[in-house]
């Protein structure tokens, strides 16, 4: 709002900024440069040559900031491929006095890799261009329709609290990859999707998915993972997911 400004109308602009935005998250949104340089900040570039193989860039802001190389590493060490559930660790990892705690994390692969070889069809092997997954699905009130596919209604008030128990069950998880019994366990236990109560190992499986059967960002995380792995933290209209490839 471009106003006449005058240290008398300094709090009607603090009353403003304190409206809020229309957004779940945002970070830096506050920009006291513009229209009026209320501070002064003078930004500073560097460029960063990545080396071959798989690494993370992380963007901190507020408390976040304080934590060294090493901590950043050692907290996360497990979700190297997971860069959303890995801002979400920092972030609750951050001082919770402190007046902010923000927290992007990018991960980029750099690998070259040599030429593609064809994957050998079984007799195990689903139709062409399909991938097999299941997943453990933690619903929220902030629901904007109800989920047809629901056994339950959320625990979570919000997607931040279903992205909070996604982040402890996706840590327990990925420390015991080995074990296919936990993802069992956690999700006839947790899931809020139905397929939690299909019996024995078939738990949580969605079957065989081709492209157009899911929403994009559910099926751009079933297809993006490797074989057996865990995907980051997924967030769709049905809540938040954590989704794992099966063959």
């Amino acid at each position: 709002l471009r106003r006449a400004f005058a240290s008398e109308s300094f709090p009607r602009h603090e009353a403003l900024i304190k409206e809020g935005l229309s957004t779940s998250r945002a970070m830096g949104a506050r920009d006291s440069r513009f229209p009026y340089p209320l501070v002064q900040m003078k930004p500073d570039s560097a460029s960063v040559h990545l080396p071959n193989g798989r690494c993370r860039v992380a963007l901190l802001c507020g408390a976040t900031a304080a934590f060294s190389d090493d901590i950043l590493v050692s907290s996360t060490a497990r979700l190297a491929r997971q860069p959303k559930a890995s801002a979400l660790r920092w972030c609750m990892d951050a001082d919770q006095q402190a007046a902010c705690a923000s927290a992007l994390c990018i991960s980029a692969d750099c690998t070259v890799e040599g030429p593609a070889t064809k994957r050998q069809r079984t007799s195990a092997a689903g139709p062409e261009g399909s991938v097999r997954v299941r997943h453990i699905l933690f619903a929220h009130l902030q629901l904007r329709q109800p989920d047809p596919m629901a056994r339950r209604p959320g625990t979570a008030r919000t997607v931040q609290e279903a992205e909070v128990a996604a982040l402890a069950v996706l840590e327990k998880l990925v420390l015991a990859d080995k074990d296919p019994n936990v993802f069992l366990r956690a999700c006839r236990e947790l899931s809020d999707c139905q397929s939690g109560s299909q019996p024995g190992a078939l738990s949580g499986d969605l079957g065989w998915l081709s492209r157009g059967q899911q929403e994009t960002v559910f099926e751009d995380a079933a297809f993006s993972i490797g074989l057996k792995s865990f995907s980051d933290l997924v967030t769709s209209s049905r809540g938040v997911h954590i989704v794992q490839r099966l063959a």
